[in-house]
């Protein structure tokens, strides 16, 4: 009876619950909790953190999934923090996110955390809110006062290029279709559309807003040579 009464008393003492309840309200679908059975297992929370531009977002170029695995003697012992389908980070950015975040764990051991791992996470994504890498298509890396874009597939360009290349391959595209007009015209199909130069997705784009952008300041490749 004696242990019983320990265990029901442990178990009132539990921050956890009533923690992930105020969380589940400031976060609401964007959070997912997978719960283990009372504190005989580890919880797990989710959630996709985004940088901070006021819910534009087009300009969020920059995610990834936080996952924070829960001990059972928790707030005594850190959670276990894994960093989950990154968009737009190196390498290095992802591993110095994983530091950060570890460093805010154990400024915080015997306290409620999780809310401020989450948005330390928001935080850094905010103040790098510049996809790492190459626009593919002229093959130079992004400046921070560039115009850029990010398509729904998640890939990076600057919004010249991404013109210039829409442009070009519509001007393939209705060639195309004139030469399988005249060639097969009982059995012509529709054109595609304008894809992805990478995943070959289709492409959903406002070509005029694209055309409107500064030329990056790096040199153009040549779409000519296509």
């Amino acid at each position: 009876m004696a242990t019983s009464s320990s265990a029901a008393a442990g178990e009132e003492d539990w921050v956890l619950p009533s923690e992930i309840e105020v969380l589940e309200s400031i976060y609401l679908d964007e959070l997912q909790v997978v719960k283990g059975n009372g504190r005989s297992s580890p919880w797990e929370v989710y959630i996709t953190l985004h940088p901070a531009t006021a819910e534009d977002q087009d300009s969020q170029y920059v995610c990834f999934t936080l996952v924070l695995q829960v001990p059972a003697q928790y707030p005594n012992e850190v959670p276990q923090i894994s960093i989950r389908n990154p968009r737009g980070l190196s390498d290095e950015q992802i591993h110095k996110i994983s530091q950060a975040l570890s460093h805010v764990a154990t400024a915080g051991l015997g306290t409620a955390m999780l809310y401020e791992l989450i948005e330390k996470g928001k935080e850094i994504l905010t103040d790098n809110n510049i996809p790492h890498g190459q626009c593919v298509i002229c093959l130079y890396g992004f400046q921070e006062n560039e115009a850029f874009t990010k398509t729904p597939c998640y890939h990076y360009f600057h919004c010249h290029c991404l013109a210039r290349y829409i442009q070009h391959m519509e001007h393939e595209l209705q060639a195309q279709g004139q030469e399988q007009e005249q060639q097969h015209a009982a059995t012509k199909q529709k054109a595609a559309g304008v894809q992805c130069p990478v995943c070959r997705e289709p492409l959903v784009y406002d070509l005029a807003s694209l055309k409107a952008a500064p030329e990056p300041q790096q040199p153009m490749w040549n779409l000519s040579q296509l």
